[in-house]
């Protein structure tokens, strides 16, 4: 009977170490690293993200992402950044609803290491409500000079975001797919229309 027990438990780990990753992200057994401060869940930061916070300023489009509040039924969904001379980061979105322009200004304050050394911010809109986790709400998850992948805590959501407003189909899969790999759900994320801007 032992023999039988051990043997049941020796083929189990060997058919899940052999399963596919593919296999393994159907069946839900993915597993990515996180941080945890007792009230939320944070994703990890890109290592390589830039130490000069400079190089991440300037235009961003977001080509795809899981859709909320004013963003929802928006197209044309930009983000202009721009260092201060106090460290911190004016943000600048626009978007289009319809013919109507939506603008938000706020701004973004690099995190202290316990929430990672890169890519993590605070970001604050005046009149937003409280936000319910202590730490950085905008975590670069992955960066490269044409693309990001942010998350924000608890996987809540996701924007993937290019340095060109038309980077192309193939090119926004790809980075989708990354953004799945780093723990968004698949089918919350949607592209995003930058036609017509």
């Amino acid at each position: 009977m032992r023999v039988l027990v051990i043997l049941c438990g020796f083929v189990a780990t060997v058919a899940a170490l052999s399963m596919r990753r593919e296999d393994q992200h159907e069946k839900g057994h993915k597993v990515v690293p996180a941080l945890f401060d007792g009230k939320c869940y944070y994703p990890t930061g890109d290592p390589h993200f830039p130490k000069n916070l400079e190089q991440y300023m300037g235009t961003w489009y977001q080509v795809a992402g899981t859709p909320f509040g004013p963003t929802a039924s928006a197209r044309c969904v930009k983000a202009e950044y721009k260092l201060t001379s106090a460290g911190s980061v004016a943000v600048t979105n626009t978007a289009k609803v319809g013919d109507r322009a939506i603008v938000a200004n706020g701004t973004a304050y690099p995190q202290n290491n316990e929430y990672g050394r890169s890519g993590v911010l605070k970001v604050m809109f005046p009149g937003s409500p409280d936000d319910p986790c202590p730490g950085p709400n905008y975590i670069v998850q992955a960066y490269a000079h044409d693309h990001a992948v942010v998350q924000t805590p608890n996987w809540d959501v996701l924007y993937v975001l290019s340095r060109e407003q038309h980077p192309g189909v193939a090119k926004i899969g790809e980075w989708i797919e990354h953004a799945v790999a780093l723990g968004s759900n698949r089918t919350e994320i949607m592209e995003f229309d930058q036609n017509s801007c």
